[in-house]
């Protein structure tokens, strides 16, 4: 009897351990089947990010590897949680400290990812305007100008020939309709183009300035912010005057006085210039007939300059607003909404130069 007891027992022991040897090979093929469903998946993964950073751009390829950040948390909660239920009890509260751990090291990371694209976005807007002006300026370089532009004379589009020699200055200007090359000659306006050269050299030009005065030609330079406005609100003396004056020479063999594209002070007597301009849209024989502010600057250059011109807006003509307003408020939410065709030089810059020998 005591015998067939022992056998018994012993029979009992060996079935319970072939059972539990069932279970555990069951537990490790279900886990190593998530393992392989899960590793299956990677892949797929890697092709569906490839497709996004190519078509979809920064932030869809922001959102898809958060999103796969994400399934990898899942995988590794799903391999520990394997773990865990085939591990001894004193071994399960490492195991949830350490996925607890992972979460928080995927959760900075996505932070701090979200952070570099933010910080990536801003460098991109941060990119100098001088060099965005470049890229796109009509003219880059005075090497690409010929010597009738450089140096024009009586006949081309001048009733006589303009003053020749002193510094020559090619300033890019963008706008609202584009970019615009303008070509300064410090011959022409000794006094005046040294003073914009001025303006643009500590910043003036960096800002939105409207065109808030547009019919055959565009009176401009009070900028968008006051401040700056302000800063250069003084009286500069006048140049002399080198175009013939009087009615009887507004036009000279079909040319009128002063051509398209030509870039003057304005002003509103003897000695008043400052940071007001004006740009001619089309040829003007009115203009330079004596008012001793009305002195050329340089003219634009090249043909997709002149098309820039031919594209802002008049419609408004005298009727935009006023230069009180401007002066005083700069460019308001209001002196949008209700001049919202206006058009605006955002800004200018000098390109290239050349001195005089």
């Amino acid at each position: 009897m005591v015998a067939v007891a022992a056998a018994s027992v012993s029979s009992s022991r060996q079935l319970q351990q072939q059972q539990h040897r069932r279970r555990s090979s069951c537990t490790d093929d279900r886990r190593t089947a998530k393992r392989r469903a899960s590793s299956s998946l990677l892949p797929w993964i890697v092709w569906l990010m490839v497709i996004v950073v190519v078509v979809g751009g920064g932030g869809l390829t922001t959102t898809i590897l958060c999103w796969i950040q994400g399934c990898n948390r899942i995988i590794r909660e799903e391999h520990s949680s394997s773990d865990i239920a085939s591990t001894p009890t004193t071994n399960r509260t490492t195991r949830s400290h350490e996925t607890t751990t992972t979460t928080t090291t995927t959760r900075t990371h996505d932070e701090n990812h979200n952070n570099n694209h933010v910080e990536d976005n801003k460098d991109k807007t941060l990119v100098p305007a001088a060099a965005a002006a470049a890229a796109v300026c009509p003219v880059l370089s005075l090497s690409d100008l010929s010597d009738d532009i450089l140096n024009p004379t009586k006949g081309s589009r001048w009733v006589v020939t303009p003053p020749h020699g002193g510094d020559l200055h090619l300033m890019c200007c963008q706008s609202t309709k584009g970019p615009f090359s303008i070509l300064l000659h410090s011959a022409w306006a000794p006094i005046g183009v040294p003073h914009l050269l001025d303006m643009l050299s500590q910043g003036y030009w960096s800002h939105e300035i409207p065109l808030f005065r547009c019919t055959d030609a565009c009176q401009f330079g009070l900028s968008s912010n006051t401040t700056w406005t302000k800063r250069f609100d003084k009286n500069i003396p006048d140049d002399p005057l080198w175009l013939p004056t009087g009615p009887e020479h507004r036009l000279i063999d079909g040319l009128a006085r002063y051509p398209k594209g030509v870039l003057t002070h304005a002003g509103g007597g003897p000695n008043t210039r400052s940071n007001q301009f004006v740009l001619t849209l089309k040829p003007n024989k009115f203009m330079g007939g004596g008012s001793p502010w009305e002195v050329p600057l340089g003219e634009v250059v090249g043909r997709k300059s002149e098309t820039v011109l031919d594209n802002f807006y008049n419609g408004y003509g005298e009727k935009g607003p006023s230069q009180s307003l401007l002066r005083n408020r700069g460019v308001t939410k209001d002196v949008k909404e209700r001049w919202p065709l206006m058009d605006y030089i955002q800004m200018c810059e000098v390109v290239d130069s050349r001195v005089a020998s």
